[in-house]
C-alpha cells in the first residue's frame, strides 16, 4: 500500500477495519511506521546516497542559492534529503 502512495495511517486504519479492530491486528501503529521506515532505508544504497551528496555539493558550489541538508535517525541512517 505504501508503494501505491497510500498513507501509513490510512493503511493501518484499513487493516484494523478488515480484522474487526486494532486489538485484532497483532501489531501496533508504531510497528507499522517502524516497518515502513526500515523498508525505505533498505532501498537506499550507500553508493546512491554518496552520489547524491556529491551532486548536491557540486550544485551548491555553482549556485549559491541552492541549499540542501540531510536528516538522519539516532543510528545515523539517512531519513530525508532536503
Amino acid at each position: 500500500m505504501s508503494e501505491a502512495g497510500i498513507r501509513t495511517i490510512d493503511t493501518f486504519t484499513y487493516l484494523s477495519d478488515e480484522v474487526g479492530g486494532v486489538g485484532n491486528l497483532g501489531f501496533t501503529k508504531q510497528n507499522v511506521y517502524n516497518y515502513i521506515q526500515k523498508e525505505r532505508r533498505a532501498k537506499i544504497e550507500t553508493g546512491d546516497t554518496n552520489s547524491l551528496i556529491k551532486l548536491f555539493k557540486e550544485r551548491a558550489i555553482d549556485d549559491n542559492m541552492f541549499a540542501w541538508d540531510v536528516q538522519t535517525d539516532e543510528d545515523d541512517y539517512l531519513l530525508n534529503f532536503f
